[in-house]
């Protein structure tokens, strides 16, 4: 059977045609809200204090001071829960009611590192971020780090912890070493409050007590911050100094705003470093009124579709090379096989781009044209890294995954790292290759001998018999394919997998939807051996593709879309 082929360019133009006459779904406006709920996140390393108020709003995100928690923005929750936004606040790690956790991972990591997986835990697409005072230097380590989920940031009565001999030199001017003796309540409060507020400071004075944790080690900084570094800055920013703040002087935070292109600035009279608590009116009118010039509404966001685009992508340790048919359809991410590329997606990107579905796909480190970059970060690094630094580049929240054959292998490995970004996961034909079980690893090497199996040419060991007798020219195709997957030269070492996998992770660590694959001709995974990790897995279902050898999405391109469209649909 002879198929038309089209370039993954062509593809990508063609999906997005295809987009352009369907109804868009507004940006942040999930189909059912949000449920306001507090409580702990589990997160790597700690266990993360937060509260949600929930709701279809576009999500407000509120980093407090070092002198505060949670609790601190008692003044301006209700405020921007009122103006229709979903407000979440956190105690950071160290602070409040979080509490680290040393068994889940390293200590003390970094306040952004952290945001990050709340925002993933919560499902997050994109958000406004405001911070004051200590929460103000997250903000700014966030938004150099990850630009691609903010719709706009605040910097409020915080030096930003920017580094730089001018502000140095102006903050030695003003403030002498007696300077960090003083009180709390004098070093952070207007005098002005602390004249006519005597209710308020002790409110405020008792959330400092219940703020820092005795002995919490700081977190340092996730980057060192330069005047130079602010002049990249691309997300929508408004800065609020205060005129009465003697330890981020306005004269300080307009070095600030000179450095960051397009950032506004407006200064809040009689407050001082904790204007959102001394003067919460004024503080919430700023704010919201910033917010709403950068929120989309509705009618604007039907007209929002993430651009199609292919290249490269910067990620630590490597330039990834991926393909995105943008759209507004929710994202499915799919993880080639070891025998190949993102180039071999040709029958599936039209299918499900058809469907409605963004299509992304990316070649891993040592397969077709991502770049080896040890100069920008550690190697081989693990493929599941790489995926979720792909999915942050791209601005990415929750995703269905489908990964065949060696790609299945990545993603469950993601699906056990990152559950909460994953809508589903399918596994297709995959040999499980990575469960350490010893009883395991007996059976595969009696289904596989080495080093005979892998001598075997890649499409005698890949593509089923029955299709290499009846399709010569697809079998020429997919040896083509399979060839250009591999660069030149020798191969750099292979990517370790982020976890040790186990039958038993299976069953306990796997709860997301899972379909689970394997073909009636494939020798790398004969249908009983999948059927056994399947009844590991409470939940999972099963698909036997006949007449099919391991590439099904080659061999059976109708049959293996069709049951994939079929799985993904329902989740």
């Amino acid at each position: 059977m002879h198929r038309i082929r089209l370039g993954l360019t062509g593809f990508i133009l063609i999906a997005v045609l295809g987009l352009a006459s369907h109804s868009l779904t507004a940006l942040q406006a999930p189909a059912s809200a949000s449920a306001a709920r507090q409580g702990y996140a589990d997160l790597p390393g700690l266990r993360l204090w937060f509260t949600d108020t929930g709701g279809r709003g576009i999500p407000v995100v509120l980093l407090h001071a070092n002198t505060g928690n949670s609790d601190s923005w008692q003044y301006n929750i209700p405020a921007f829960e009122k103006a229709g936004y979903r407000v979440i606040a956190f105690d950071r790690r160290g602070w409040g009611r979080s509490t680290a956790n040393t068994s889940t991972g390293s200590q003390p990591g970094t306040v952004a590192e952290d945001l990050q997986a709340l925002v993933n835990y919560l499902q997050l697409e994109k958000f406004h971020l405001v911070g004051i005072a200590g929460g103000g230097f997250v903000a700014l380590d966030y938004v150099l780090s990850h630009p691609e989920r903010l719709l706009s940031f605040v910097l409020a009565a915080s030096t930003g912890q920017v580094t730089d001999a001018l502000l140095t030199e102006m903050s030695a001017r003003t403030r002498p070493p007696e300077y960090n003796a003083l009180p709390v309540q004098l070093r952070e409060i207007s005098f002005s409050y602390l004249a006519t507020n005597p209710e308020g400071l002790k409110k405020w004075l008792d959330i400092n007590s219940r703020s820092q944790q005795p002995g919490a080690p700081a977190q340092p900084p996730l980057i060192q911050k330069t005047l130079p570094m602010l002049e990249r800055i691309k997300v929508p920013a408004l800065l609020l100094p205060a005129d009465n703040d003697i330890t981020a002087p306005p004269y300080i935070m307009r070095v600030l705003a000179a450095h960051i292109p397009g950032s506004q600035l407006h200064l809040i009279e009689e407050a001082g470093h904790s204007a959102n608590w001394e003067q919460p009116e004024t503080f919430n009118r700023l704010v919201l009124d910033f917010l709403s010039r950068h929120s989309p509404t509705p009618a604007d966001a039907s007209r929002v579709v993430a651009p199609a685009r292919e290249g490269l992508a910067p990620i630590p340790g490597a330039k990834l090379w991926y393909v995105d048919t943008g759209g507004s359809g929710l994202p499915v991410v799919f993880l080639h096989p070891a025998t190949g590329s993102v180039r071999i997606w040709e029958y599936q990107i039209p299918a499900f781009t058809a469907a409605g579905y963004r299509f992304i796909a990316f070649d891993r480190r040592d397969f077709g044209r991502t770049i080896i970059d040890s100069s920008t970060g550690p190697q081989p690094g693990t493929a599941v890294d790489d995926l979720n630094a792909l999915l942050n580049f791209l601005g990415v929240g929750r995703v269905h995954l489908v990964g065949s054959a060696a790609g299945g292998g990545v993603a469950i490995d993601y699906a056990v790292s990152f559950p909460q970004r994953v809508r589903s996961l399918s596994v297709v034909n995959h040999a499980f290759g990575g469960i350490r079980d010893a009883e395991f690893l007996a059976l595969v090497a009696r289904l596989r001998p080495q080093p005979q199996f892998n001598e075997l040419p890649p499409e005698f060991r890949e593509v089923g018999l029955s299709y290499q007798a009846t399709n010569p020219e697809g079998t020429k195709r997919w040896i083509e394919l399979e060839k250009i997957s591999r660069p030149e030269g020798p191969r750099a070492p292979a990517q370790a997998r982020k976890n040790d996998l186990f039958l038993a992770m299976l069953r306990d660590q796997i709860r997301v939807p899972t379909l689970l694959t394997s073909a009636d001709a494939d020798p790398a995974l004969p249908p009983p051996v999948m059927r056994m990790i399947a009844d590991r897995m409470p939940g999972a279902e099963t698909v036997v593709f006949e007449n099919s050898g391991h590439s099904t999405y080659w061999e059976q391109p109708e049959v293996f879309n069709r049951t994939i469209l079929d799985f993904i649909s329902r989740h």
